[in-house]
């Protein structure tokens, strides 16, 4: 018994992956030929969607029903029968990942059949070509472009798609970036009607609108006139594209011309959804997803089925990762493991011995072959004396993991140079390949010869370059010493920090997976925000959901709750930490496998803003929920004013949301009631574009202000200037009522230093993701073993705080407590203790804090936190005295590199 997941984006994949790292049988169901999704044919995103396939199609827990179609579903939760293509499989849950479409019914005012006006997918082709090529160039006639122009909102926000698609303004900032780093000389223009952006991705656009070379310009398009038209007859064939646009500021329309207009289209439902929940017996929403709801939002309305990704609404790809994660772990509820799960030590071939290398030189489809010559590089590497092996008939990374698997056990090899493309893009199936052959992790070395030779030398030049970096890596590895591989058992604990709604969610979530949990709670009774807050959005009251929560966490017997309690002291390595907790002036020592970093935020009390704190009419937006709840919020004029506070926190994801839901709730109490809402930019995104639209069909009054201008109240009259109306308007209000922004809550900057988990400049958690390895991880921190969600990476609502929190309970089952026994990273840095001088230069250097002083026989000596190391080198370099190094990096090796291309 097993779990199918139909739909091989990268939904479906997190889902699938997560699953089988825990021991469970997984089908992945993928009515194409090929797995990825929507997610392989953006341009920033194929790299690191490359080691998931591999991962996916080397699983032994999950088989690949590539081009199935899912016909029919008979049983129940926990004994589903589910027809495939003829074939039918029986599984204990299913989970639908199918992805989305995006809007096909575009105006033909945009003209969309000219060949230099493209959608966004069509543009994420065009930067891979352009990667390779080194330029941007017309589609129409190969000229290169030096005007681009991003329309927003094409198929969203409208009649036929009423949703905001959620990810159009992130990609195109991101678009935006990236042609202003390759392609400096390109000016960008986008066009939008409201910046839905938030975090790291807010700071990105604020960025872009300090760029010269970027304009952001708020304003409908109304058209798209190529060359040639009547009214563009002035243009001569093969000049820009000419587009009209109303200038708010100017109160005019203008006209600019352009080399490429790419059109941000909206996202719809897949194609096959409808189809699919109508085999299934799913019900639909509105607009076509399953319906879900806030406090169970991977959860369909049939038990065992459970939907993640755009096929539960338009969002981001690593909101779809968390919400595949997530899936997985409530999936993994109706089966159990797989017989193949059982694990055993692997045995590894002696790499102490003299050097046999095999050198596997792959030709990438062309991509390398193309314009290296292999022949010649084959001659060049079969001259090393240690090399024993070289095979040349490589095409792609999957012939490579064969050869690779055959090569060292037909010819005894004992380590492995691969030349091809990028390690982010073949590193761990290739590691994969060489443990199943019996060699261990570090007899692998990878020469980038793609990225680094192929795609930018001339022929004659990439060869030369080749063979060096081909010559390096053979010297590499023949100078690599034998590790010893070290192997121990894992605590099947989790430690879960914060026992607010993610917390408390992700604890019930591992328990049920069956492990036991820590809750760790810094305040004297569980809750967090829930117990400041009076209802969410989608009119649910806070207290119904806390009581529900708070009640599961009592009575599950796998739970132990600490109140009043904090973490004071933390070591030992992924899988094997143990923890010191303060409750009550005592310590007390746990032993746990995994950590969740669940702690949340904080409001900022606007003191001073617009009369907050002085005048009693000035309240919170949260104030302004639980008047409207005692039905005390009397006021005949209301202005609410939004993004008002600045230089403090930040805005919450829900902050839109929970205005326009308040001042429909306002209108509701008092019909003839007068409300303004003062902002900057309206983020209702998502299905929150709905409530917007309410507000508005109900007299609610939106006024835009710029940052320069913001609102001032004066003699209780508030004055701003309204940027669409072009004219200041000065409105006497009853009530006023403040957005407000959020910090971290206290104990961030603690948790920072003792888990290694890194932070933005708002004292926010920063995921792995957000490192320079490209992975995708939304919970991930670079500490292995410790996760982290809900508000401690960003302010955000009810359901994607539960969302978060079933990801890091997932990824903590998946990566740690499913497992018997864990292996220690090979690369990481280790202390010789009778050359260490106790210096600490390896300690300032660590940008990870992974090093520490700590006293030996009345000497400070540096000691290695394993959990923390990323094996990054920079202690070894620093030490004068050589007393550190990486494992897997010695300065014989690097010697030895060296003095080859020397």
């Amino acid at each position: 018994m097993g779990v199918a997941v139909i739909g091989g984006g990268i939904s479906g994949i997190s889902a699938a992956l997560d699953l089988a790292h825990s021991g469970f049988r997984v089908y992945l169901i993928e009515q194409r030929q090929t797995l990825g999704g929507k997610v392989a044919e953006l341009a920033e995103c194929k790299i690191g969607l490359a080691p998931w396939l591999a991962e996916v199609e080397n699983h032994p827990n999950i088989e690949l029903l590539l081009g199935g179609t899912v016909e029919a579903l008979s049983g129940t939760a926990g004994d589903f029968r589910l027809t495939v293509s003829g074939r039918v499989l029986a599984v204990g849950s299913i989970i639908l990942a199918p992805g989305y479409e995006i809007f096909e019914n575009v105006s033909s005012s945009y003209n969309l059949d000219h060949p230099d006006v493209i959608t966004t997918l069509d543009f994420e082709r065009m930067l891979r070509a352009a990667t390779k090529s080194g330029e941007l160039t017309r589609p129409s006639n190969g000229q290169p472009v030096r005007k681009i122009s991003f329309i927003q909102c094409v198929g969203s926000r409208c009649t036929e798609n009423e949703l905001c698609s959620t990810v159009c303004c992130a990609c195109t900032a991101r678009d935006a970036k990236i042609i202003r780093q390759r392609f400096p000389q390109v000016e960008v223009a986008v066009f939008y009607i409201d910046l839905r952006v938030f975090g790291r991705d807010e700071q990105l656009v604020e960025e872009l609108k300090n760029d010269p070379g970027v304009r952001y310009i708020k304003s409908r398009v109304p058209e798209v006139i190529p060359c040639g038209s009547p009214v563009h007859m002035d243009t001569p064939s093969g000049e820009p594209l000419l587009l009209k646009y109303e200038n708010f500021a100017a109160g005019t329309i203008e006209q600019q011309a352009f080399d490429l207009v790419v059109i941000a289209v909206g996202l719809l439902p897949s194609k096959t959804l409808n189809e699919l929940t109508e085999i299934l017996g799913v019900i639909q929403d509105p607009f076509g997803y399953p319906a879900t709801s806030a406090t169970n939002p991977v959860e369909t309305s049939v038990p065992g089925i459970f939907v993640c990704g755009c096929a539960n609404g338009p969002m981001r790809v690593q909101e779809s990762v968390a919400q595949g994660s997530a899936a997985a772990v409530k999936a993994a509820r109706f089966v159990k493991r797989s017989d193949q799960h059982a694990e055993t030590p692997q045995k590894h071939a002696p790499v102490g011995e003299a050097p046999r290398i095999g050198v596997f030189i792959c030709g990438c489809e062309g991509e390398i072959s193309n314009n290296v010559d292999i022949a010649v590089l084959a001659e060049r590497v079969r001259s090393h004396d240690t090399v024993v092996h070289v095979d040349t008939e490589l095409t792609t990374c999957e012939t490579a993991k064969e050869k690779i698997t055959r090569g060292v056990r037909e010819h005894h090899l004992n380590r492995v140079v691969f030349a091809g493309c990028s390690p982010r893009d073949s590193e761990s199936f290739l590691s994969a390949a060489c443990a199943n052959a019996g060699l261990p992790p570090y007899s692998l070395e990878i020469a980038n010869i793609r990225e680094q030779c192929a795609w930018v030398h001339t022929r004659e030049a990439a060869t030369e370059v080749a063979g060096e970096l081909i010559t390096m890596a053979i010297e590499r590895v023949r100078h690599q010493p034998e590790e010893v591989i070290e192997r121990y058992p894992v605590i099947p604990r989790a430690l879960v920090i914060g026992g607010g709604v993610s917390g408390m969610t992700a604890a019930l979530e591992i328990a049920t997976a069956g492990y036991e949990v820590t809750l760790l709670e810094k305040a004297s009774e569980l809750g967090g925000a829930l117990n400041t807050v009076y209802a969410f959005p989608t009119g649910e009251r806070a207290s119904d959901v806390l009581a529900r929560l708070k009640a599961d966490v009592i009575r599950n017997e796998r739970v132990t709750v600490y109140t009043n309690a904090e973490l004071t002291d933390w070591w030992g390595r992924p899988g094997a930490f143990t923890a010191r907790i303060r409750t009550a002036g005592s310590d007390e020592e746990i032993e746990c496998g995994a950590v969740v970093v669940a702690i949340g935020t904080q409001a900022v009390t606007p003191l001073g803003w617009l009369g907050y704190g002085a005048a009693k009419n000035v309240v919170t937006q949260a104030e302004f929920s639980a008047l409207l709840a005692a039905d005390t919020a009397v006021a005949g004029t209301i202005v609410m004013v939004q993004d008002v506070v600045h230089n403090e926190g930040v805005y919450p994801k829900y902050t839109s949301i929970e205005l326009v839901t308040n001042a429909i709730r306002a209108k509701d109490c008092n019909p003839d009631a007068q409300i303004f809402v003062l902002y900057q930019e309206m983020k209702t995104y998502g299905i929150g574009e709905l409530k917007y639209k309410e507000a508005r069909e109900k007299g609610v009054i939106f006024v835009r202000y710029t940052q320069d201008r913001p609102p001032e109240l004066n003699a209780g009259i508030i004055a701003v200037f309204d940027m669409v109306l072009g004219e200041e308007l000065q409105i006497k209000p009853d009530l006023i009522v403040l957005s407000t922004p959020m910090v971290p809550s206290t104990g961030h900057e603690h948790l920072h230093e003792l888990l290694g988990i890194p932070m933005n400049e708002q004292g926010f958690f920063i995921e792995a993701r957000e490192r320079p390895r490209m992975n995708f991880m939304s919970v991930d921190t670079p500490t292995r073993g410790v996760l982290v969600c809900g508000s401690a990476l960003f302010p955000t609502s009810l359901d994607e705080c539960i969302v978060q929190a079933g990801a890091a309970a997932s990824r903590a089952c998946s990566t740690i407590l499913a497992h018997e026994y864990l292996t220690l990273d090979p690369w990481i840095a280790r202390v010789d203790e009778l050359l260490c001088r106790g210096c600490g230069l390896c300690a300032q250097v660590c940008e990870y804090n992974a090093i520490t002083l700590q006293e030996s026989d009345g000497l400070p000596i540096a000691t290695v936190r394993e959990a923390i190391c990323q094996g990054c080198g920079a202690c070894a370099v620093a030490c004068p005295a050589r007393a550190i190094r990486c494992r897997t990096s010695t300065v014989e090796q690097f010697i030895a590199m060296i003095e080859a291309i020397a």
